[in-house]
């Protein structure tokens, strides 16, 4: 007489027959899971470094040569990371600084359009864009160009202290101004915003505005060679002798050969001296 089969041994019975079928989606689910992992891993790779890395290697060791000055071999990396991956628009901007660096200043402009076109985010081109486009003295496009810098990277520095230095170059003092307000409240220890408010105060003929900048320039760098210059001729204009001549001496502690340093020096000498008014006028 055959045993019959209790419910619960049949239930028993039909999860033992299920099993086999249960491991296998476990691990379709699991092999699943696991590519699915490996295709995002490799999105985010692709999206941190879109570039191809002997491109990149390449643009690297370019880099390094133009450290050396050796710009010649330098020029044929930046060649090679383009020939390998022809969307790096880092190998086109450092190409284009080759340029710039030689006085190709064409040249060196359309590299660095060929760069922001690839990568309309690399704040760098658009940088040295505007430098070659104000040493051509295109200084409405260079503006521009130093603005979509700014636009890409609004606490960078670089390129908002040479927007200022065109505005002022132009004759825009206000629109220079502004830049610097801005740079200042950015970089409070930094000493270039200041200096260059102090240019503009000393195109606008306000020497003690400017005076004032030069000194906040240099408490914040005391090396700051053109701050002292600059003081010094300001001081030396206002016939505050004794203390143009120690900015003078400052300033040839750190550049003994200066020229205008040493004439100046002379002449203040002689000042003090004589009671004399030594011509120096401000620029």
């Amino acid at each position: 007489m055959a045993k019959e089969i209790s419910p619960k041994n049949q239930k028993t019975s039909v999860c033992c027959r299920e099993t086999p079928v249960v491991s296998r989606l476990s691990w379709l689910r699991a092999v699943g899971l696991f590519l699915f992992a490996v295709v995002l891993t490799a999105a985010a790779c692709k999206t941190t470094n879109p570039y191809h890395p002997a491109a990149i290697r390449q643009t690297e060791e370019g880099i390094a040569l133009m450290e050396q000055g050796r710009y010649g071999s330098a020029e044929q990396r930046f060649q090679n990371a383009i020939g390998i991956d022809p969307a790096y628009a880092l190998a086109y901007d450092r190409l284009g600084l080759i340029m710039l660096r030689r006085g190709l200043l064409s040249t060196a402009e359309k590299y660095f359009r060929k760069a922001v076109k690839r990568d309309a985010n690399l704040t760098i081109a658009w940088t040295h864009l505007g430098s070659a486009l104000r040493a051509q003295k295109l200084y409405k496009e260079a503006s521009l160009a130093f603005q979509r810098a700014i636009d890409t990277q609004p606490d960078a520095m670089t390129p908002r202290l040479l927007l200022a230095q065109t505005y002022r170059t132009i004759g825009q003092y206000q629109l220079g101004r502004v830049q610097c307000l801005r740079m200042i409240a950015d970089h409070p220890q930094k000493a270039p915003p200041h200096f260059e408010m102090g240019l503009i105060y000393l195109a606008e003929e306000q020497d003690e505005q400017a005076l004032l900048s030069f000194q906040r320039a240099l408490k914040r760098d005391a090396g700051h060679t053109e701050a002292l210059r600059m003081s010094a001729r300001v001081l030396q204009a206002r016939k505050r002798f004794s203390q143009s001549l120690q900015h003078i001496d400052l300033l040839l502690q750190r550049i003994p050969n200066d020229p205008e340093a040493l004439r100046m020096r002379g002449e203040l000498i002689q000042a003090l001296r004589t009671g004399a008014t030594p011509a120096s006028p401000v620029p």
